[in-house]
């Protein structure tokens, strides 16, 4: 959606119609900005292919991914982690620990790995709906992982391919290597950056808990109430059929 929008391209109609998940919303560009909302991998599958379409451009996954990487649409822990380590084949292994703790939707093997290449192999989770547009996406966010050490994007090379009869999805990564005045330069000026970068996600997070808290709250409110009308209209149905006095059946109603 941000990619979307930093072209003036509104999004909200690549996303009518497109899966009953998110008809239950009001706002369903609003819902999927919110990171901390989860949905299906049919959904994602869904809307690569609706904007892949639309757009005419069969590699779009791929450069949003890489462009979503770039601007740093990700996490603050996933920020923290990449940004602590001092070269991107650190950051790779870091991110293997992580994934392996959290992914749900694949798994991620770190094959090998070196200064300057890495070698890594997905296989995807069955009873999901997974397609070649993730496949690209994965690929375009580990082609810019290497920007986050003030490098050039990475060079990717896919050798097997589990959307073309392959067993998984393997990538053969290559970027330059990490400058030592660069090194120097995060070991004594990054972690206050980092500092300062978490303070403020966690600031958002917070506002963000506390509107979750409060319309958990008006929910609570409007549940409770949905609750009372039906006990009334359940004692109203009793009274219908116990009572045969209309002036009694009545004053049970009113009350």
């Amino acid at each position: 959606l941000d990619f979307l929008s930093r072209r003036s391209i509104d999004p909200r109609p690549f996303l009518t119609d497109i899966d009953p998940e998110l008809d239950q919303y009001g706002d369903p560009a609003a819902y999927l900005s919110d990171r901390n909302n989860w949905v299906s991998s049919t959904l994602v599958s869904r809307l690569f292919a609706r904007i892949r379409q639309e757009l005419g451009d069969e590699q779009i996954a791929f450069k949003i991914g890489q462009e979503s990487f770039a601007n740093r649409r990700y996490g603050y822990i996933q920020n923290i982690i990449l940004r602590l380590f001092l070269t991107p084949a650190q950051g790779l292994r870091k991110a293997q620990e992580i994934n392996d703790r959290f992914n749900r939707t694949k798994l991620i093997e770190l094959v090998e790995v070196t200064q300057s290449t890495a070698r890594l192999r997905l296989t995807w989770h069955g009873g999901m709906e997974h397609s070649k547009d993730i496949c690209l996406y994965n690929q375009g966010i580990y082609s810019a992982i290497a920007q986050t050490w003030g490098i050039r994007p990475a060079t990717i090379t896919e050798t097997e391919c589990a959307f073309d009869g392959g067993r998984y999805c393997e990538y053969r990564l290559r970027w330059q290597r990490v400058s030592r005045p660069f090194k120097f330069f995060q070991r004594f000026f990054i972690p206050r950056g980092l500092f300062q970068d978490t303070v403020r996600e966690l600031e958002e997070d917070k506002e963000l808990l506390s509107q979750k808290y409060r319309e958990v709250q008006d929910l609570t409110g409007r549940l409770r109430k949905k609750i009372r009308e039906l006990e009334t209209i359940h004692e109203s149905g009793k009274a219908v059929v116990s009572l045969l006095d209309r002036r009694e059946l009545l004053n049970v109603i009113m009350r």
